[in-house]
């Protein structure tokens, strides 16, 4: 039996076209962490805007849950001025301008939360 489950990520700005531009570059950086990650794009709750939306949701194998902390953590280091968050099974954290260690040791607490 495969387990699946899902990541909600949200990035947050203030610039909206900053925002959507950070939210391609993750989906994408998501996209390329594991070839069982599905990620997909939407707005957040309440949101009138015609562009595609800062909410990515990332259903994946459970197997791939390491391939996908390692694609988060890389695009992270490369955009430390970036926040966003994610949130799995009820628990949610928010992340910004984080050094190395803090991202290794936030994003492992959600992404093993419940193995």
């Amino acid at each position: 039996m495969n387990e699946r489950t899902t990541f909600e990520f949200e990035v947050l700005n203030d610039d909206s076209m900053e925002a959507n531009n950070l939210a391609t570059s993750l989906q994408e950086a998501l996209n390329e962490s594991s070839s069982g990650v599905d990620v997909s794009r939407t707005r957040p709750p309440g949101s009138t805007s015609l562009d595609p939306g800062t909410v990515l949701v990332a259903v994946i194998a459970t197997k791939a849950a390491f391939e996908l902390a390692k694609g988060v953590r890389e695009w992270l280091s490369k955009h430390q001025q970036a926040t966003i968050s994610i949130e799995r099974k009820g628990e949610k954290i928010k992340v910004t301008g984080a050094s190395s260690s803090q991202l290794a040791e936030l994003v492992d607490r959600l992404f093993n939360s419940s193995k």
